[in-house]
């Protein structure tokens, strides 16, 4: 029964990676006013403490602290009161928190952490190798994973800071997968009932006992969260700030009327026209080098499917006009997508296709349909005012070359089955996240690992599959080699056009200038709310 439950869970999660698309607003390298205030401590301007953070997101979190049931939107929202034991730092290596070392040993397959010492969770009690060996133990209890095909095989306590993690099979996705899981309190769970009758599965849903450095003191579902200073963090010194709020606001319009009024001092959903009206106004935009990726995703694997030509799938990519769709829907805060790596990562600075209506009508004639009228359906997202900008656009552009494109707007539920279980027909409008490493993006998104729950129809010829089979089995301590097999699986993705990349959008968000935080300098996984501060009126 559970298992059933949590697979449905896991399109809610990948839903929330949808909205985290939309949450993190719009960035872009030829826009210059970056806001980026981050340099506390310098040109005489020091970290002051107190003061209330105010701050507005589109959507709350699902599930607050039930760690099975979270996905990558409920894990930022916790982000203020947990911590993981290592975290992505500025240079995008590993960074560690509540881990102080770690050790991987590939022919034993294990990966060993020594803890931090000294930190408690907010209850009071000690953060040591038993909360981790609990952590793991019911992460792999209420897994929709069958044990046998888990990962983990067991994790080992060699002393009250020391805990050994026993792999089924390593991978070099391993150290992160587990050092990025964030810690909460086993006393607290079983003192509010533990598995009995699941009253603390309901209690942790709705509440969150971690060792960051602040407490949840309110959750109201789809309204609001209250975060207090934690007086007894392990930081000294830590945090600064007393407290955060942070507002659930889906209206844009609402959202920046706040921001204009000063009743909040962050905003993490402006589109890139709110983005744009803010920072005429004064307003700074922050950025970060992590981006969201669009892209559209042909139907390459069902036979009926006109897509599994390539010449009709390179058609499609010569018939579309990237740069006009970043400028018009954009505000200058999008860039073109050459592949599925963004521009400034691995891979992604090679062009394969330019904008070329003519070569597409060639190709088109090449394959069959001399005078057009090949139809096809482009599945899309609804958004605000019914309609999707994106896709009326693809569809001119296709339309023009010879291709005729019926519109299949669905709601977001749909739009999730689609992507991430059931597939489509023909075509569909997709996304893609960039990780620290590439490689880690392509394991996530498009590996052998995803291919029968994220993107479906999207063909992974037996060729591409070994490929990324094998680029996993990398040592860590070989980054150039990782390199290169990340290169050539970006390569071929975009040599057989199994996926047309359309824009990358960067993270950012707006603030009223007083916020100093170095958030999204370290992609969307870290955000280090001790070291963050407002400059009081």
């Amino acid at each position: 029964m559970r298992s059933g439950k949590k697979f449905l869970l896991i399109l809610g999660c990948v839903l929330l990676v949808l909205l985290l698309a939309l949450a993190v607003g719009c960035g872009g390298k030829n826009n210059n006013n970056d806001g980026n205030n981050n340099e506390a401590g310098k040109g005489g301007l020091e970290p002051q403490y107190g003061g209330k953070l105010v701050m507005l997101q589109p959507s709350g979190p699902i599930a607050m602290s039930w760690f099975p049931d979270m996905g990558p939107g409920d894990y930022a929202f916790a982000m203020p009161g947990a911590e993981p034991l290592l975290a992505v730092a500025n240079d995008r290596s590993l960074d560690g928190i509540l881990a102080t070392d770690w050790e991987e040993d590939i022919e034993a397959k294990t990966i060993t952490f020594k803890l931090r010492e000294g930190v408690k969770f907010h209850d009071g009690t000690d953060f040591n190798a038993d909360s981790v060996v609990w952590r793991f133990d019911v992460a792999a209890d209420f897994s929709y994973i069958p044990k046998e095909n888990q990962e983990v095989n067991y994790v080992e306590k060699l002393d009250d800071y020391k805990v050994r993690f026993h792999l089924n099979w390593w991978t070099n996705q391993m150290l992160e997968t587990i050092g990025i899981a964030q810690m909460y309190s086993r006393d607290a769970f079983e003192a509010h009932g533990g598995l009995e009758d699941d009253a603390g599965i309901d209690w942790m849903k709705d509440n969150l006992v971690g060792t960051g450095p602040f407490k949840l003191q309110t959750f109201e579902r789809d309204a609001r969260l209250i975060w207090v200073k934690n007086e007894d963090y392990w930081r000294e010194g830590r945090p600064y700030l007393d407290s955060i709020e942070i507002l659930v606001i889906p209206d844009a319009s609402t959202a920046s009327q706040k921001m204009e009024a000063g009743e909040a001092h962050l905003w993490t959903g402006a589109d890139g026209a709110q983005t744009q009206k803010l920072e005429n106004l004064g307003f700074a935009r922050q950025t970060g080098w992590a981006g969201i990726q669009t892209i559209l995703v042909p139907n390459s694997v069902d036979e009926e499917s006109p897509f599994t030509d390539l010449r009709l799938r390179e058609a499609m990519e010569y018939a579309i006009n990237k740069d006009e769709i970043c400028v018009t829907l954009g505000f200058g805060y999008l860039e073109p997508l050459f592949t599925i790596a963004p521009q400034d990562d691995v891979g992604g600075d090679k062009v394969f296709r330019e904008y070329n209506p003519d070569k597409a009508k060639q190709l088109l004639a090449e394959a069959g349909y001399p005078n057009g009228g090949l139809k096809v359906k482009l599945l899309a997202q609804v958004a605000t005012g019914g309609r999707n900008d994106l896709a009326e656009m693809l569809k001119v552009y296709l339309d023009k070359v010879g291709f005729e494109v019926e519109l299949d707007m669905v709601d977001s539920v749909a739009a999730s089955a689609a992507m991430f279980g059931q597939g489509w027909d023909h075509l569909c409008i997709g996304i893609g996240g960039q990780d620290a490493e590439f490689l880690t993006s392509i394991q996530r998104w498009y590996g052998h690992n995803t291919a029968t729950f994220i993107y479906p129809s999207m063909d992974r010829p037996d060729e591409f599959m070994e490929m990324s089979r094998q680029s996993v089995y990398i040592p860590n301590d070989q980054p150039e080699a990782k390199r290169k097999a990340t290169e050539e699986m970006v390569h071929y993705i975009a040599e057989n056009a199994l996926i047309i990349p359309i824009y990358n959008s960067r993270t950012s968000f707006i603030h009223d200038g007083t916020v100093h935080t170095d958030y999204l300098q370290q992609g969307l996984t870290r955000w280090n709310y001790y070291d963050m501060w407002i400059e009081q009126k």
